[in-house]
């Protein structure tokens, strides 16, 4: 019996669609959990809940979430922020209980098996960590493109030791955030925050500068937080 080759037939791969997705790429504040999540993972929500329990306000901070004195409008959009999420969640301005238990969520990833720990270089530069905003934001886009949510997470820097423990980063980095990567529990509510008018956040140069910026406004509300 002869034996025949056939060369293998090739189909182009089709290219993942990112269409739509900043239009739905929120912070997903609930996932769901598989029976067995990766054990470093477990054993770092682990850790940094003890600390939690014990009343451990977390480490000395590498660097400040926000300055001192927030200017307006930042001051305000952020207050309105939490607000929003807070609503969302059916919890009232003077339940403070309920609000650290919210805040607590941030260490369990939200119930997300996996996360991503994005660090940079200590001598970097403003310019270099504005680059993180944009390598995160690809991200997760990528992550929407296969289903994927997924919840940025400034607030693992307050325990970045108990993150190097786990993680084992060389000195030389510091810890940005966390990144909490899982599907969306629908039975979770959250907010879905507002987005200051495009006029607020661009300026058009120009001649007919004026009418691109009424025309923009009319769009709605589709600039910057």
């Amino acid at each position: 019996m002869s034996r025949h080759t056939r060369s293998p037939v090739t189909f182009p791969r089709p290219r993942p669609s990112y269409r739509g997705t900043t239009d739905h790429r929120p912070s997903i504040t609930g996932h769901t959990e598989p029976p067995t999540p990766g054990a470093p993972l477990a054993e770092l929500k682990q850790c940094t809940a003890g600390r939690l329990a014990a009343g451990d306000a977390g480490d000395e901070r590498e660097y400040e979430m926000y300055p001192a004195e927030l200017a307006s409008p930042y001051r305000e959009r952020r207050f309105a922020a939490a607000e929003q999420r807070y609503a969302a969640l059916g919890i009232a301005r003077d339940d403070t209980a309920a609000r650290q238990r919210a805040v607590g969520a941030n260490w369990e990833c939200f119930g997300a098996p996996a996360a991503l720990f994005c660090y940079i270089d200590r001598g970097s530069a403003p310019t270099q960590w504005a680059d993180l905003g944009m390598y995160l934001q690809t991200v997760m886009l990528l992550l929407r493109a296969e289903g994927l949510h997924s919840c940025p997470q400034v607030a693992w820097s307050a325990y970045h030791r108990t993150v190097a423990e786990i993680v084992t980063p060389p000195e030389e980095l510091i810890l940005f955030c966390g990144m909490s990567i899982g599907y969306e529990d629908t039975t979770v509510r959250h907010a879905r925050t507002g987005r200051a008018p495009l006029p607020e956040t661009v300026t058009f140069l120009g001649a007919d500068g004026e009418g691109q910026r009424e025309d923009m406004a009319d769009q709605g509300n589709s600039g910057a937080p």
